[in-house]
């Protein structure tokens, strides 16, 4: 979980994904003084696999978790399972990419070469991104710098951005209406949503699903996506930000996404 009071945006580098980096850098500084220290990025990433069962589909889930989690918190609370069950025929992956490769600037990288190359390789052409938290914010920047990778963004409560950018945008009566001049090189978050804007104006060419709790302190980020994106790609419940929440909105996000993808059918 991510506690935006702890966040400025203070970046130099040019590059988008290194701006964000950055920021988790600023992140994991908080999060240093209390003792609480990520791992730092490995390469290969390690990753829990999950092997499609007799017949499998060309489709792919990789399972991005937030910060100050791990691969195994999707297997410990029932995420895997759960896919398991509905869609024996899907391979998964929950990778491992903690707080240390954002701070290391490894992300997209090691999600490239260790995930979703060899899994290419063993013959998966469609690949389904679904974050929590801070990995919905590095399924976001995968999508944005790979958009041909990716065919699906399942989001639960993501990081957004803070929330002097959420409210800006929506002074100005909304992402539609919103138009930022001059947006300066170290300025990711108003990138960040520029992109999301002109995915939208675009046709969303990658769906995106939302779910998220009413009560989560990232809420006002969660509702100004939910503006844009189509009421029944969107599920939200009573709830924080926390695993209780995320645990109970996980079957009703599978249900939305049974609803409309062709994707995780056998084929």
């Amino acid at each position: 979980m991510i506690n935006k009071n702890n966040c400025i945006s203070l970046f130099k580098n040019a590059s988008w994904f290194n701006r964000v980096a950055r920021y988790c850098s600023l992140v994991f500084a908080a999060i240093l003084f209390s003792g609480c220290v990520p791992p730092p990025a490995k390469t290969p990433m390690d990753a829990i696999h999950i092997s499609a069962a007799n017949n499998p589909a060309d489709a792919h889930i990789i399972l991005l978790p937030g910060r100050g989690d791990h691969a195994e918190d999707y297997v410990k609370n029932g995420f895997t399972k759960i896919l398991q069950q509905r869609y024996p025929h899907i391979g998964i992956t929950a990778a491992d990419a903690h707080m240390g490769y954002y701070r290391e600037q490894q992300l997209d990288i090691r999600l490239q070469q260790d995930i979703i190359q060899p899994a290419q390789s063993a013959g998966h052409k469609k690949f389904i991104l679904c974050g929590i938290s801070l990995g919905g914010l590095g399924a976001l920047i995968y999508s944005k710098n790979h958009p041909q990778d990716i065919s699906e963004i399942w989001l639960i409560a993501p990081f957004l951005g803070e929330d002097n950018i959420i409210a800006e945008i929506n002074a100005a009566g909304g992402l539609m209406e919103w138009q930022p001049q001059n947006i300066a090189e170290n300025d990711w978050q108003r990138q960040l949503w520029l992109w999301i804007k002109q995915w939208h104006i675009e046709g969303q060419t990658i769906p995106i699903y939302l779910a998220y709790g009413d009560k989560d302190y990232l809420h006002e980020g969660h509702v100004l996506l939910s503006s844009i994106l189509p009421a029944d790609k969107i599920v939200h419940i009573p709830g924080k930000h926390q695993w209780n929440t995320w645990r109970q909105l996980w079957p009703l996000l599978l249900n939305k996404v049974d609803q409309h993808s062709a994707n995780l059918k056998k084929h």
